[in-house]
């Protein structure tokens, strides 16, 4: 009964990665899949999950240097005349919406499992990450 749960989970860990990436550029999946990679590699236990949830910080974390270093980035382009107040608060206002969608979008993903079990959990936390990686690859290839 312990190997069946043992599979069960790690189909579920592959079908979320799987999930959480279809929409995802190749670089993106390839990034995410690398950092999940780490928390697979550990024998079947709730640190599997705590795994996860540590990476999904540390992708967040990543995700807002790299938002203040595009500010940074654009405010500093002397070139540019534009209103850089009106630019940062909209730029802050994106940001906030996209954590907003991202919270919304892996909280749906994750809906499909019983709240709070490993499923839900693998599964949203691999969303977050995937997500974070997305902005994080964005704010690199915008800033000046």
């Amino acid at each position: 009964m312990k190997l069946f749960s043992v599979l069960s989970f790690f189909i579920i860990l592959i079908s979320a990665s799987a999930s959480a990436s279809a929409s995802a550029s190749d670089k993106d999946k390839k990034n995410t899949n690398e950092i999940i990679e780490k928390c697979m590699n550990i024998k079947y236990s709730p640190d599997v999950i705590d795994c996860m949830m540590k990476k999904e910080k540390e992708t967040k974390k990543a995700y807002n240097k790299e938002f203040e270093a595009y500010l940074k980035s654009e405010l500093n382009q002397d070139e540019i005349s534009r209103d850089k107040e009106s630019f940062t608060k909209l730029a802050r206002e994106a940001k906030e919406g996209w954590d907003l969608y991202s919270e919304n979008e892996c909280l749906a993903e994750a809906a499909s499992y019983e709240k709070n079990n490993d499923g839900y959990n693998a599964t949203y936390n691999i969303c977050l990450i995937e997500k974070n990686t997305q902005r994080i690859n964005y704010y690199k290839e915008h800033k000046h």
